[in-house]
């Protein structure tokens, strides 16, 4: 059988992520609207990324090589009157046996890129067998460049499929969200509702500015089970405004560094009531003048009515166990829909760059994470994580880390 010669790999894998489509447009809808955005595409990409096939080591690879009667009609420079009937001489056939991994009917299509020569080969199981025949006993110098040549062929033209198979597989989470995003806006418009009910806060028009913001001075994979309860929007931070929050974090740890010496004495409620008072000189809420509260042993929260939109822990770095416990304190309060956190770690030690490099280690060994979303400098991260006793209610959290050494503050 002739390999990569009987479909085009291009429209296969069209045709994949047009049922990729059909299985979100035909997803029930309760569930579509209670399942976050990121969810339900990690599941389609999931069940609709499609597996190259990968072909095994050379040390796996086996030739058998057996003396037998061969049809004569199958070997070169043969004169053969009758073509109608086999016509058995004494030879050799060489067999050459090669595992592969991955979806079979990927062998049977071919790439948009791909030569004139494929390789022709019978398909059995997860292997691969070619085979030759010999009207003698062959050289080992003849057979080894058969093998090397049938092995490189082979190579070619998976090499071809992979390419274009790991360009759809790259777009396809993205795909996935637009076709969510698309159903789900479509949904909430038949209904008269919205994603989400932004939460009331902006910049006080008289808020003082008390430290300089970087830049320019400015005010700041099957799905999980979901609820099958009618969906309700829930007040919520907009991206722009969970933004803002971080940047006013970001600048007021930003000046602490500058000028260790007036932080060193400072234990976390300290710490915490400065970024609060920070945090609530720059933005005020639609119902009270302080947006940001101070609740039991959460340090910095925005609630809205009996929930938590927004929640802000200030630990001094002693090791792993600190930021594991904050992410743990961050899950334990935060309960709702699209919420947000930022975990702020102060390090009083001279050494810096060994707490940074174990923050992304600490963070993605936790059972509730579920993806990087970004690294925007070198000592901030976004993550997103999910609530232990419910997959479909995820979480952002921002993990920032300031350096209030007085050694190294010192030593400079």
């Amino acid at each position: 059988m002739l390999l990569f010669s009987e479909g085009s790999l291009r429209i296969t894998l069209e045709n994949h992520r047009t049922r990729m489509d059909a299985a979100v447009e035909t997803l029930d809808p309760k569930r579509l609207l209670n399942t976050p955005d990121d969810t339900l595409a990690d599941h389609f990409v999931g069940e609709f990324s499609v597996r190259p096939v990968a072909v095994a080591s050379r040390d796996e690879v086996t030739v058998e090589v057996v003396p037998t009667k061969v049809d004569a009609r199958r070997l070169p420079n043969r004169a053969i009157v009758d073509y109608t009937h086999p016509v058995p001489v004494d030879g050799t056939v060489v067999r050459l046996r090669v595992p592969f991994a991955g979806d079979a009917l990927l062998l049977r299509v071919q790439a948009s890129t791909f030569s004139m020569n494929p390789p022709d080969a019978e398909v059995s199981g997860n292997t691969l067998v070619f085979e030759r025949a010999w009207g003698a006993t062959p050289p080992d110098s003849e057979v080894t460049q058969w093998v090397e040549g049938e092995l490189t062929r082979l190579l070619q033209h998976v090499g071809y499929q992979s390419g274009e198979i790991h360009q759809y597989n790259s777009q396809l989470r993205q795909a996935a969200l637009q076709v969510i995003q698309r159903r789900k806006s479509h949904l909430l418009a038949s209904q008269n509702l919205q994603a989400s009910l932004p939460f009331k806060m902006h910049p006080r028009a008289d808020a003082p500015l008390t430290f300089a913001p970087e830049g320019v001075k400015k005010k700041p994979i099957p799905i999980p089970p979901a609820s099958q309860t009618p969906f309700r929007p829930e007040p919520a931070l907009t991206d722009e405004q969970f933004g803002e929050i971080l940047r006013t974090i970001r600048a007021m740890g930003h000046s602490m560094e500058r000028t260790p010496a007036a932080y060193a004495s400072l234990g976390e409620e300290d710490l915490r009531s400065i970024l609060l008072t920070s945090l609530n000189a720059q933005f005020e809420g639609g119902a009270t003048g302080e947006t940001f509260n101070v609740s039991g042993k959460t340090d910095i929260l925005i609630r809205q009515d009996d929930r938590n939109l927004f929640i802000g822990e200030c630990k001094i770095w002693d090791g792993a166990k600190t930021l594991t416990g904050a992410i743990n304190q961050v899950l334990a309060y935060l309960a709702w829909r699209d919420t947000r956190a930022a975990v702020v770690l102060f390090v009083r030690r001279k050494e810096f760059d060994p707490v940074l490099t174990k923050i992304p280690e600490i963070v993605t060994q936790h059972p509730q994470f579920r993806r990087e979303l970004s690294h925007p400098t070198s000592t901030e991260w976004h993550y997103r994580f999910v609530q232990p006793s419910d997959p479909a209610r995820e979480i952002t959290l921002a993990v920032m880390v300031f350096h209030l050494s007085l050694a190294a503050a010192q030593a400079t």
